[in-house]
């Protein structure tokens, strides 16, 4: 595969599942966007449907993508103190796989953790915290891996499904608007007339139930597609890695792991994202064989020195790696001496509470002793 080459990946064709979900609350908006077209014009609903969908194409383009897409996503344009941390960082990335820095779109979304995603055919978002906090390498590391989205063509089906609920969210809020202003209504003249209390709860009722309908749409295609999502960030860190970024993406993942709050089972549906302790693991198992093997993909030339690929830096939980395919227990054994190591920095003085906790039950098990003996003593004073 060449470098920079675009291929899609099997993430990209599962990516298509969601659409199945957003397909009729989708095809029910655009027939109420259809009506007028339709009476007073010689417009047929398919080549309505099939015109909203040939529209979204321009998207994918690049000066819509950085005046009106970029927007919609609450992105914005980096500044110039931004540019200049971000510029680096993307044309190292753009060399490393031959292509031109201009033909992706770099944009900031404001936020306070690491964060970055890929959307439509050329945009890279990075969180303004990440461009602030991140070192140079990682910041390659980063864009390395959403750039990976776009080459595996994990973008493609996440971009239709955006354009795709425009309508739906839109009817949808009409419909909360309208059902709002029917309470308004019904408030200011119900007193006059008690059969238009029950005439404007009904209409709050219809428009509350189709308003809500038209939403589990977008919900159950937003669970899909985080569930769909999960395979491809680990494809995309595999991308990343073979790009000769592996070291770096994993230091900025090894960032997140202090910071991501503890999922539950049903938390685990609204996120994208796996754990970033298992990413790291699969990435050090990556570098670690890939040294091993001794091949040349395991170094990468990098302002003129050679730099290997060394894994997880100070630690013994990639040294129990197995050595042919990720050792089963070797792995196992990596991710609990992550947690562990996790655990130990959460709590921040570690050693000193268990010091702590030593000292108060000795002197506790001290006043315990001292009290038997009193009570011993007076027991044989009173005997």
């Amino acid at each position: 595969m060449a470098a920079g080459s675009r291929r899609l990946d099997w993430s990209a064709i599962t990516a298509f599942a969601p659409l199945v979900a957003l397909a009729p609350p989708w095809l029910v908006a655009i027939a109420v966007f259809w009506v007028p077209f339709g009476v007073w014009g010689d417009v047929t609903f398919q080549l309505f449907a099939a015109a909203h969908l040939a529209l979204g194409i321009v998207l994918f383009s690049r000066p819509v993508q950085r005046l009106v897409f970029a927007r919609m996503l609450g992105a914005r344009n980096p500044t110039r103190a931004e540019l200049d941390l971000l510029q680096p960082a993307w044309a190292e990335v753009a060399e490393a796989n031959r292509m031109q820095p201009s033909r992706f779109v770099l944009a900031v979304v404001e936020g306070d953790d690491v964060n970055a995603f890929a959307c439509g055919g050329h945009l890279l978002v990075v969180s303004s915290f990440a461009v602030e906090r991140l070192s140079h390498d990682e910041l390659c590391g980063v864009l390395a891996h959403e750039l990976s989205h776009h080459l595996g063509g994990h973008t493609i089906a996440l971009t239709i499904a955006q354009w795709m609920s425009l309508p739906v969210l839109f009817l949808a809020r009409v419909g909360f608007a309208l059902r709002d202003l029917s309470i308004g209504i019904t408030n200011a003249v119900a007193y006059r007339w008690p059969l238009i209390r029950l005439v404007g709860s009904m209409v709050w009722l219809v428009l509350t139930v189709a308003s809500l309908v038209l939403l589990i749409g977008p919900n159950l295609s937003r669970i899909l597609s985080n569930i769909v999502g999960r395979p491809a960030e680990f494809q995309a860190d595999r991308r990343a890695f073979r790009m000769g970024f592996g070291n770096e993406l994993m230091s900025a993942l090894q960032r997140m792991i202090g910071t991501e709050e503890r999922r539950t089972i049903g938390a685990a549906f609204l996120t994208s994202h796996p754990p970033a302790i298992d990413r790291v693991v699969r990435l050090d198992t990556m570098i670690r064989r890939d040294a091993r093997r001794g091949r040349r993909g395991g170094f990468r030339l990098r302002r003129g020195r050679v730099r290997p690929r060394t894994g997880l830096a100070g630690g013994d939980a990639g040294r129990v790696v197995g050595d042919r395919d990720g050792d089963r227990e070797g792995a196992a054994f990596a991710r609990f001496a992550l947690k562990r190591d996790r655990a130990a920095q959460q709590t921040g003085q570690f050693a000193a509470d268990r010091q702590a906790q030593t000292r108060a039950a000795v002197l506790a098990a001290d006043r315990a002793v001292r009290l038997a003996e009193g009570l011993e003593d007076g027991v044989l004073l009173l005997g």
